[in-house]
């Protein structure tokens, strides 16, 4: 009996060619399942509580049709991240100061959905309004974030310019996983905020001298504290600065991805709270600790 040892031309130009086919047809498979996925996510994000609980100063995520002023593509420079927040009509973007200093956008970030790359050099986004009631008043600031390096010294996941003074809002990454909210000289440390390739929702709560008012945890009960802000500022800050310790993005910055932040200009109370991480976790599958 006789064996062919090789395929023909003829053959093998039908193999490629079926081949090809398949793979188109996986790639058009995916494509589709992504958008339908990002389509549900939108809508998900219209219909969440969050522009139905009262004082929300700032919105933004990566995924909403008006977050960037145009269509994004893997690797794009991300120069303004727009405000969604639908209750105002002067809509503040998070800026870039500069292009050396412009995070990239990446298709495939938290959860393969897209995210905000800071390199942990010198990127930053700036939202320029006055965060004043953030050490003064009350804040409550959501986070999703990914760190991607270990610190080597203080690393800033967000902070505010006080112009000059010490009397400012700082959640900062220390040393090794621990982290630390300051206001003022009053610093609380948290756990494993640093924790690598660990995707993160981050909760900030500060209710400026109320004993235990204030509130800093990740993804519920993965790692949290309580404590008490008491402290005297004369200034008030220009600029609150995403990835830098500072909103005049001059120093101190994190290597991490971002996919939402949220900020409300009050403290908000325990079922509120609740409601927005249990939002944010459906939204990035990201499991809370009970």
């Amino acid at each position: 009996m006789n064996f062919r040892k090789a395929f023909s031309i003829t053959e093998l130009s039908v193999v490629i060619l079926i081949l090809g086919i398949l793979i188109s047809g996986i790639v058009s498979s995916i494509d589709i399942y992504r958008d339908a996925k990002i389509t549900s996510l939108r809508s998900l994000t219209i219909n969440s509580i969050t522009p139905r609980i009262p004082n929300i100063e700032f919105w933004s995520d990566t995924i909403s049709n008006k977050s960037f002023d145009k269509s994004m593509q893997n690797n794009s420079l991300v120069s303004n991240w727009n405000n969604i927040n639908p209750h105002i009509l002067v809509k503040n973007s998070a800026i870039s100061p500069s292009t050396a200093k412009t995070p990239k956008y990446i298709e495939n970030g938290i959860n393969n959905l897209p995210s905000i790359l800071f390199d942990g050099v010198d990127d930053c986004l700036r939202i320029p309004f006055d965060l004043n009631y953030a050490i003064n008043k009350e804040v409550s600031i959501f986070l999703v974030f990914k760190s991607l390096s270990n610190p080597s010294t203080n690393i800033a996941l967000f902070g505010l310019d006080d112009k000059g003074g010490w009397g400012r809002l700082v959640l900062s990454r220390y040393y090794g996983n621990t982290g630390g909210s300051s206001h003022g000289s009053n610093i609380g440390i948290l756990q494993n905020i640093s924790k690598l390739d660990t995707n993160f929702i981050l909760t900030y709560v500060s209710n400026q001298g109320v004993l235990n008012g204030s509130l800093l945890r990740l993804n519920k009960n993965y790692s949290s504290i309580t404590q008490t802000h008491n402290f005297t500022s004369q200034a008030g800050p220009e600029y609150f600065g995403l990835g830098t310790i500072d909103g005049a993005c001059s120093w101190s910055f994190s290597n991490i991805m971002v996919s939402e932040i949220i900020v409300y200009s009050q403290a908000l109370n325990s079922k509120h709270i609740l409601q927005i991480e249990e939002y944010l976790a459906k939204k990035y599958s990201i499991k809370l600790i009970d």
